[in-house]
């Protein structure tokens, strides 16, 4: 059977199919922005970016622990503090 553009099927299927496995061979947006990350920045600073950015998460985790101990505190075991009933 022929389509409008006198191609069978199956020559349909078979172009379809090419064109498929060619696309699929593409590297993703992700592949490619890290072979451009390197084109452009050394390896040995990338290394020390994710060593920083581990630093930020662990200072921020340490605040995030810090303050989940004191809410977890009992106010009577901070002087000058009061507990004042709201009604």
């Amino acid at each position: 059977m022929e389509n409008d553009t006198g191609e069978s099927t199956e020559e349909r299927m078979a172009d379809v199919e090419r064109r498929v496995e060619r696309l699929e061979r593409r590297p993703t947006a992700v592949e490619r922005s890290r072979g451009m990350l390197s084109d452009v920045v050394p390896a040995d600073s990338r290394r020390h970016m994710r060593a920083a950015g581990r630093e930020q998460l662990l200072a921020v985790r340490s605040m995030l622990d810090h303050w989940i101990r004191r809410l977890g505190d009992d106010v009577d075991q901070h002087p000058g503090r009061e507990r004042i009933k709201i009604e």
